[in-house]
C-alpha cells in the first residue's frame, strides 16, 4: 500500500507521537512501514526525530531514522546517519557520524 502526504498517530502508554511525511510504503506481508521524502516525529512531551526515511520494523519492534537523522530529547541533541530506536523507544542507538551534544546548541 502507498500513502501520499501522512499524518499518523502512535501512542506509547501516556506518549502520543505524530508522524508526518509526505510519502510512506505499508508492506502487509511484514507489516513494514517505511516513510521517506522527509519524515517527522513529534512527541507529546516535545521530543523530535528528522530523517529522509523513518522506517518500522515490525517483527523486531525497532523504528530505523535513516539519513541525516536528528533526535532532540530535553536537552540531547543527537545527530547520524542512522539512529535506531528500541526497547518502545526508550533506547536508542546512532551510527554512522555520530554526534551527541548535550545543553544549548
Amino acid at each position: 500500500t502507498v500513502f501520499q502526504n501522512i499524518k499518523g498517530k502512535y501512542y506509547q502508554g501516556d506518549k502520543l507521537i505524530t508522524i508526518t511525511a509526505p510519502h510512506g510504503v505499508y508492506n502487509s506481508k511484514t507489516r513494514n512501514v517505511r516513510l521517506d521524502g522527509g519524515a517527522k516525529a513529534v512527541t507529546s512531551d516535545n521530543e523530535t526525530l528528522d530523517c529522509a526515511s523513518l522506517e518500522w520494523v515490525a517483527d523486531e519492534g525497532r523504528l530505523l531514522a535513516i539519513g541525516k537523522a536528528k533526535l532532540v530529547r530535553g536537552e540531547v541533541t543527537i545527530t547520524a546517519d542512522r539512529i535506531e530506536a528500541a526497547d518502545e523507544f526508550n533506547s536508542f542507538k546512532a551510527q554512522g557520524n555520530a554526534h551527541i551534544v548535550k545543553g544549548k546548541e
